[in-house]
Parts: structure tokens; C-alpha cells; sequence
């Protein structure tokens, strides 16, 4: 687990790295791009705030999937592969990668400022409301969709795990993968930023 932390941590110094130390070009960056409205923001916030909230209240309302009624033959053929594939180890790693998204995301949005400009500043601070208006809608979306879909994770057929984590309120949160939308989101919204703001940056090559 050490050994994971730390290639992690050194993957984010060097992405963070790429991203930061490259150059503004003066010319070229329109901080204006994208500008705060408060009353645009306001709403979706609280539009945002009131998605969270109706997903949450969805998945207090969930029960753990009824064992005796599961039949492993009742999901398509080609999901059933992962129904004895639960690792702890893979979902740290799930969780991490998540995390590490989230730090290059704030490096990247680093990179929009230059030394001694206040647009840049402005900018890096759009950038992060951005992203938690960004977070909090995708983790709403997420958890109502849970709700709605209540969907049970493969390791719910698995056998071989206890009782109490096959049947437990989680097991029933399989759609749609929140550590998918969340690192997508985290991953895209930067991007798309710096295409804007600053068109000829250097870490766009890093995606084509």
C-alpha cells in the first residue's frame, strides 16, 4: 500500500509540474473567458445543492439486495465475470486514482496564473467554483441515479463474501459509477478550461 501512495503522490508532482511551469503567454491567454455571474451561480447552486439533496434522501430509502432472490443468471453474460472479481486492494486504488484526478485538477487550474496578475487570479478562482458547481451537480446526478436504478454491485453474487457486505444498503449502489463521473468531470472541466484561457498551452499535448 506504501508503495501505491507514494507512486501516486509523485504522479501528481509530476503532472502538477508539467502543468504549472510552462509559460503564460500574455498575448495568446484570455483570462475573461469565463466570468462569474452571481445570480447564474446562485442558481446553480442551489440548483446543484437541491439535486445533492434529492439524491441523498433517494439513497437513505435503499435496502441491501434480498440474497435469497438473487440468481446470477438474471444479469447479461457479460458482467457476470466481475461477480468474483471484489478486490479491496483495486477499490483503494479506484479511490486513489479519484483523488489524484482531483489534485491535477487544481494543478492545472494553478497554471492559469502568472506572476503578479490579478486576472489569473480571478481566473483560478473561477476555475474552482467551476469545479465544485461541477461536483456538487455530478455527485447529485450520481446519487439519484443510484436511487432511481438501485442496481446491485457484482460482489452482491459473489458467495464467497459475508453476508453483511453482500446485503449491505451499498451493494445496491451500482449505477452509474460515481468514481467514473466524478474523475471525468475533474478531468474535462480543466482541459476545457485551458483550451479557452490559455490556447497555446504546452500540457494540452499531453492530450492530443
Amino acid at each position: 500500500m506504501r508503495i501505491s501512495k507514494i507512486s501516486m503522490i509523485a504522479a501528481v508532482i509530476f503532472f502538477g509540474i508539467v502543468f504549472t511551469e510552462h509559460p503564460v503567454n500574455a498575448e495568446t491567454t484570455d483570462y475573461n473567458a469565463f466570468k462569474l455571474k452571481p445570480a447564474k451561480d446562485a442558481f446553480l447552486f442551489i440548483s446543484g445543492l437541491s439535486i445533492l439533496s434529492t439524491g441523498q434522501y433517494s439513497i437513505s430509502k435503499l435496502h441491501g439486495p434480498n440474497l435469497s432472490t438473487l440468481d446470477i443468471n438474471d444479469i447479461p453474460a457479460i458482467e457476470r465475470f466481475a461477480c468474483d472479481k471484489y478486490s479491496k486492494k483495486l477499490s483503494y486504488y479506484s479511490d486513489n486514482t479519484r483523488n489524484a484526478i482531483a489534485c491535477l485538477m487544481l494543478f492545472a487550474s494553478l497554471s492559469i496564473i502568472s506572476e503578479s496578475c490579478d486576472e489569473g487570479l480571478k481566473a483560478f478562482i473561477t476555475d474552482i467554483t467551476m469545479f465544485v458547481e461541477g461536483e456538487i451537480l455530478i455527485s447529485g446526478l450520481t446519487q439519484c441515479a443510484k436511487g432511481i436504478s438501485q442496481r446491485y454491485r457484482p460482489y452482491a453474487y459473489n458467495e464467497k463474501l459475508s453476508v453483511e457486505k453482500r446485503s449491505s444498503k451499498h451493494a445496491s449502489q451500482s449505477f452509474w459509477s460515481g468514481h467514473t463521473s466524478t474523475a471525468f468531470m475533474m478531468a474535462a472541466l480543466p482541459v476545457m478550461s485551458i483550451r479557452t484561457v490559455i490556447p497555446d498551452h504546452v500540457s494540452l499535448s499531453l492530450y492530443g
